[in-house]
């Protein structure tokens, strides 16, 4: 039933659930509501905004469809019924933007010597990305939470009184760093603070923030000990666009036949997914599912970006991680494996290899993980490693990952990833990228591709790491 109409609003009230004097109550608060959104910014929306107002929703959620907000009368008065309110009303996407017109409206207080503070006193400046992460409660510190729902208020109101509402709302102005001037804090942002290009945001039962790119989808839910923060989701996000067009650009220039034969328009779908033991791709519907947060993000991203139509395992896997872990200079890995080797024992074998053979220590932009990686395959090999040593920078069998027993063996299914990438450095470097990614991509024999057989390739390959 519909109580109210103009040219900006409809509310309607289901039939019988409230008397009268509650329905005109309820329209009242409603219009005040938009009549406070139009006196504050001057704003008239292009649609009309309809309201339902039921006597209760799944899960006590408000619930928005197209152009239409559907609650109960216990949501009418609180802060995530004006967050879609104002959504809704200007047409936003963007979080910050929502909330910054929430303060801007309700003219919240905002203390600029509380964030100058804080901001002077920060390592970094991420929280300025505005990402949308950032305004949820249980991803963040109490702390970092009041500072970015500040941070949208006080940078709303700064846009908005320099210049109008439609500039706001319409012009991808990027202000921060006069705002931050204009608060008291005279620091530099840089590159890695820019805002990011979220198309979209959205949620549903499963994930509490789904977040949509122009080239991916992410669905993040909290996996403990792994992905808690909304720092981890910004990371997360980042890693994933760089290495996509690194990898693009390294196949690009040193496999061009190969990168000619992919499809590198495909719009991916990365889900955070519990109760797995291992990260796994559907190359068939995009879908990169990931049980560690973001460890094995890039490798997982090989796989989706490469076909492969081999029956083994191995070489599948070692490109993976060779293309992830070895070609790519930021690999999310990278500091782990460093912070571990710097731990060995001098006299293990992992730790002799890797520094007679030219490997520095000395800091982390200078550790080479492809000299870090033949070391454990030298030692590995060879059964030369402490118990420590092996446990902290290990990885397991192919086999024993895929749970294969030995009737289902194939060939490289003895490897490890490690291991396996190692192998593939090998055949990289005699044979080049782009006929190892043809090779993957084939059913033709190892005999009759590189001329020798999988056992020869692998002794070649043992005995020019123990060289």
């Amino acid at each position: 039933m519909m109580l109210a109409e103009n040219e900006y609003i409809g509310i309607g009230i289901k039939n019988n659930i409230y008397s009268k004097k509650v329905q005109k109550e309820i329209t009242e608060i409603l219009v005040d509501k938009f009549e406070l959104m139009k006196k504050q910014t001057l704003y008239r929306p292009d649609k009309k905004i309809y309201i339902y107002i039921l006597d209760k929703t799944v899960q006590n959620q408000i619930f928005l469809v197209d152009s239409s907000i559907y609650c109960s009368i216990d949501h009418i008065n609180s802060e995530d019924f004006l967050y879609y309110l104002v959504s809704l009303y200007f047409d936003i996407k963007e979080p910050w933007k929502a909330i910054g017109l929430c303060g801007y409206i309700n003219e919240s207080l905002i203390d600029n010597s509380k964030l100058a503070d804080y901001y002077l006193n920060a390592d970094n400046f991420d929280l300025l990305g505005l990402f949308g992460g950032r305004f949820l409660h249980e991803w963040n510190t109490k702390e970092e939470f009041e500072i970015a729902f500040m941070t949208a208020y006080s940078y709303t109101k700064y846009l908005i009184n320099d210049n109008d509402i439609l500039d706001f709302l319409y012009d991808d102005m990027d202000n921060r760093q006069e705002w931050l001037t204009s608060i008291g804090v005279n620091k530099e942002l840089d590159e890695s603070n820019e805002i990011m290009d979220i198309t979209c945001y959205a949620k549903d039962n499963e994930y509490p923030l789904i977040v949509h790119t122009n080239d991916s989808s992410y669905y993040f839910k909290p996996i403990e000990n792994y992905f808690t923060t909304a720092e981890q989701m910004e990371e997360f996000i980042r890693l994933a666009k760089d290495f996509r067009e690194y990898l693009q650009n390294y196949l690009r220039k040193n496999a061009a036949i190969s990168f000619s034969k992919l499809n590198v328009d495909v719009s991916y779908r990365y889900y955070m997914r519990t109760g797995l033991s291992l990260c796994y791709v559907d190359r068939k519907s995009n879908e990169i599912n990931l049980a560690f947060g973001i460890y094995g993000l890039t490798h997982e991203i090989v796989h989706e970006m490469i076909p492969y139509k081999r029956d083994e395992r191995w070489i599948d896997e070692g490109l993976a991680e060779y293309l992830s872990c070895v070609v790519y200079p930021n690999n999310e890995k990278r500091k782990w494996y460093y912070d571990t080797i710097c731990q060995f024992d001098k006299n293990d074998d992992i730790y002799k290899f890797y520094i007679e053979h030219g490997g520095s220590l000395n800091s982390i932009s200078d550790f080479n993980m492809e000299l870090a990686i033949d070391a454990y395959c030298y030692a590995k090999l060879r059964n030369q490693s402490s118990s420590w040593e092996q446990e902290h920078f290990n990885s397991p069998l192919i086999s024993d990952l895929y749970h294969i027993d030995n009737k289902n063996k194939s060939r490289g299914d003895e490897l490890t990833y490690f291991q396996a990438s190692s192998f593939v450095n090998y055949l990289v470097k005699k044979y080049t990228i782009d006929t190892v990614i043809d090779f993957c991509n084939s059913t033709i024999s190892y005999e009759d591709y590189f001329g020798y057989s999988y056992i020869q390739l692998k002794q070649d390959w043992i005995a020019e790491i123990g060289k």
